[in-house]
């Protein structure tokens, strides 16, 4: 089995025990029309008979064929690849067949630091938690992630990445449900994620993309603008834009289409504080500007451009203007340089003194390295 866009291998071992890199090796699919997926000879591929589908995607190992194993090696797959693939062997007239099954892989996303949970319905509608639970990631060595059997977590061949990052939720399994929680995610949790639930041998993949949030800061009663150049370098203005923030149970910030915006399911904290800049929209750069900001306005938003299929975050950090206070889990993560930015945030108070105070209740004081 692969999924969509990732490259998969189709093998076969004649049993030969020699080099056979002067044979002739032909890999077809008899349901299509040219049926060619690809031909090899004395070394050499011949692409003159193969179906277009399949031109520049295919590769034979040539170390393995030293070895007596056809290995054909598919890129960038896709959902028209599914189906059975026939290798003929002619110096022995040997034929053999492998089924390719191709899915598509449910995609959940995370940010640096979250949690996010993968889950998975058996539709087993009873109590699962005896039963043996695998998730898995085959790009990593070792590929286990959490094992369940029993009521019990197995760690002995988790991967050493994920040690006290998993929980599975015993509640979700009570009613047939398997949602494996992973916390504090990393830029390397990004992949596949394979759940084997082997009693029904079922198997199911959810692709976890994890973005880092770009910083963004304003101080109470300011306007901010979140901006993302989505490099068109045409005008994007009829084009579906959407804000959101899915930490919000009606999570709808902003939406656009076609020089219009739609204010039905908007959030109702930011019914009327949200515009989205039309002369940038022109030039291929989507700006929400929010006006009045508010503390509870401070978290993460996304922003989905619907043509092109992209996704972008952008963290908004929210402060006290009074005080010249920005919350104290802010600061471990900044320069010198950007907390010296604060300095030009428009209505800031002023900043002064010879150091920086990382504490939620004392004010951050202006460096000499802020100073003209």
């Amino acid at each position: 089995m692969a999924l969509v866009g990732d490259d998969v291998t189709l093998s076969y071992d004649t049993k030969q025990l020699k080099d056979i890199s002067e044979e002739t090796v032909m890999w077809s699919r008899t349901d299509l029309k040219p049926d060619l997926v690809h031909l090899h000879d004395d070394r050499q591929t011949f692409y003159k008979l193969q179906n277009p589908a399949y031109r520049g995607r295919t590769v034979l190992s040539e170390e393995d064929l030293e070895r007596g194993i056809i290995s054909l090696r598919l890129s960038r797959v896709r959902l028209a690849d599914e189906g059975n693939y026939t290798c003929l062997f002619s110096p022995v007239h040997n034929q053999y067949t492998v089924q390719l099954l191709v899915g598509e892989a449910h995609s959940v996303m995370a940010l640096v630091g979250d949690d996010v949970t993968l889950s998975y319905d058996t539709k087993q509608l009873k109590n699962i938690s005896e039963e043996t639970v695998e998730w898995s990631r085959t790009d990593l060595k070792p590929d286990l992630v959490h094992l369940h059997d029993d009521r019990q977590t197995f760690y002995k061949l988790q991967n050493p990445a994920y040690r006290g990052r998993t929980v599975l939720s015993e509640e979700d399994l009570e009613r047939g449900i398997i949602s494996l929680r992973l916390s504090r995610v990393r830029l390397a949790d990004e992949g596949n994620y394979t759940c084997l639930f082997p009693s029904v041998h079922n198997q199911y993949t959810v692709q976890l993309l994890v973005g880092e949030a770009h910083s963004v800061m304003a101080l109470v009663g300011d306007d901010v603008t979140l901006s993302y150049d989505t490099k068109q370098l045409t005008d994007i203005s009829e084009e579906t834009v959407e804000w959101s923030r899915t930490d919000l149970k009606s999570d709808l910030v902003h939406l656009h289409e076609d020089h219009r915006t739609f204010n039905k399911l908007q959030n109702p904290a930011y019914r009327g504080r949200t515009v989205l800049s039309e002369e940038d929209l022109e030039r291929g750069i989507i700006s929400l500007r929010l006006s009045r900001v508010r503390l509870a306005d401070e978290g993460n938003y996304t922003c989905l451009f619907s043509s092109v299929h992209n996704q972008y975050t952008v963290q908004l950090l929210v402060g006290m203007s009074e005080a010249g206070v920005f919350p104290s889990k802010v600061h471990p993560a900044l320069s010198l340089e950007q907390l010296c930015g604060i300095c030009s945030v428009e209505n800031a108070p002023r900043l002064y003194g010879s150091e920086l105070h990382f504490f939620t209740t004392t004010p951050v004081h202006r460096s000499r390295a802020c100073s003209p």
